[in-house]
């Protein structure tokens, strides 16, 4: 387990519940800590790192319940200074609290394709919330004499949310490291970008309609936590583009010029 996990296991599991916001515990340790500025360079007014562990976080508090704007403080709005070339301003923490109406549409572009990963991120934690709250309410529920989990048609429920989970977790590990790799070409990272906000996309309402269902009538109640996690679930496939924009930007990047095979434009990052 690195430094940054064992932290993140210490803010997240003694002072966060599903539902604290930016006036909670969790949120005060998080920025004492300096977590809200990972993965931006000091120059621009953050703490270093790379974008993996940005990512990480996003996906840790997330799948905690956490309501924040990490998903653009980490990637849109440190894309957007990247740009500029100047520090992040005080108490700037979202990309509406940013001027972005004189950049070009190159920069435009760019600062999209970043908030799009910072959007999979997010999703890919609220989806392991998800699946954690289902996993185990279908464990101590009893029906019939016994729990929920030893019935087959549950059990294939939970298993294809948590097939739902791999795909995402597999996109989204992907796209960061291609994201945050010196080595990658513009393409790819577009590429696996674009693939993993329309895999979180398609999961989301799946993994949430199927957690209501193993849940039942207690998980559409207030008291219950599920609601954190699956309204996430239902905005955020349309936060940044929805699957179809994305889905178009998929196919643009593997008809663009000198890209005859469209089998090794998908498979051009990984060896077999």
């Amino acid at each position: 387990m690195s430094d940054l996990d064992e932290l993140l296991d210490q803010i997240l599991g003694r002072s966060c519940a599903p539902g604290d916001g930016l006036d909670s515990r969790a949120w005060r340790h998080l920025t004492e800590s300096g977590l809200d500025r990972v993965g931006i360079p000091e120059h621009l007014g953050g703490v270093g790192g790379d974008l993996v562990d940005a990512g990480d976080i996003v996906i840790r508090t997330a799948q905690a319940g956490l309501i924040s704007p990490l998903r653009e403080t980490l990637f849109p709005v440190a894309k957007l200074a990247e740009l500029r070339d100047h520090a992040i301003p005080e108490g700037v923490i979202a990309l509406d609290d940013y001027q972005v109406k004189d950049l070009s549409p190159a920069h435009r572009q760019a600062v999209r394709l970043w908030h799009a990963l910072g959007v999979a991120a997010h999703s890919l934690g609220a989806i392991r919330g998800a699946v954690d709250q289902a996993t185990s309410y279908v464990a101590i529920r009893h029906q019939f004499g016994r729990p929920l989990a030893s019935h087959q048609v549950v059990r294939h429920q939970i298993a294809s949310i948590v097939s739902e989970l791999c795909a995402c977790e597999a996109a989204v590990s992907h796209a960061l490291a291609q994201a945050g790799s010196s080595r990658a070409n513009t393409e790819s990272v577009a590429l696996a970008i674009a693939s993993a906000k329309i895999q979180t996309a398609r999961s989301s309402t799946r993994v949430a309609r199927t957690a209501h269902q193993v849940h039942g009538a207690i998980g559409m109640t207030a008291e219950h936590p599920l609601h954190y996690f699956t309204t996430q679930l239902w905005t955020l496939p349309r936060e940044a583009g929805g699957p179809e924009l994305w889905s178009q930007r998929v196919y643009d990047l593997v008809h663009s010029p000198g890209q005859a095979d469209l089998w090794a434009a998908l498979c051009a990052q990984h060896q077999f």
